[in-house]
């Protein structure tokens, strides 16, 4: 007679960054042989290229950086931006132009801008928001109603649009208030 070896597998909620690479990471332990492990979450691209990279450091130490899910459909419902390894409790905004340019010093920032032209800010409700114990951020943006300096825009099949996030870092280089992530050009389909 054979016995029959059974296991089980325990997802634990998420508890931290550890491979530092600005997402969530998943726990698991199982119970045979015991053993805890990690599921790393690198299996979802994210659409777009890293521009201005990488971003000036933040005080946690860390160059942030502005990540996107979703399809670069220009009539999408929506497209998820993300900041990540940013300081932890600080809040920010996603910032959009469909122009960009060399990274330029902004006073009173630790970090560089890397977009120009018509720059829309991404401040309404529920879009300025806090980096939590995580260090991150996700704000949905609509691609048919993307923002600009002058309101709402669409973003149309071929075009490149350019973000990045402005977040508080009061301990930032030279005793700066603010810094930003590297930029993320996302061109629309």
């Amino acid at each position: 007679m054979s016995k029959r070896l059974a296991f089980a597998t325990l997802i634990l909620p998420v508890m931290a960054d550890v491979d530092g690479d600005g997402d969530q990471d998943i726990f698991y332990r199982s119970d045979y042989p015991s053993r805890l492990g990690v599921l790393v979450n690198e299996a979802i691209p994210s659409p777009g290229e890293t521009v201005c990279s990488p971003a000036a450091l933040n005080s946690s130490g860390l160059s942030a950086s502005a990540r996107a899910f979703g399809a670069p459909g220009a009539s999408a419902p929506d497209l998820t931006l993300r900041a990540a390894k940013l300081p932890h409790h600080q809040f920010g905004f996603f910032v959009g132009s469909r122009t960009s340019q060399l990274p330029v010093a902004v006073p009173g920032s630790g970090g560089l801008l890397c977009l120009a032209g018509s720059i829309g800010r991404y401040t309404g409700p529920g879009q300025v928001l806090s980096s939590g114990p995580f260090g991150s951020f996700d704000v949905i943006v609509n691609p048919p109603s993307l923002r600009d300096s002058s309101g709402m825009t669409a973003a149309f099949p071929g075009d490149t649009w350019y973000f990045q996030a402005w977040f508080r870092d009061v301990n930032s280089q030279g005793g700066a208030s603010s810094n930003f992530t590297d930029a993320l050009a996302i061109q629309f389909e």
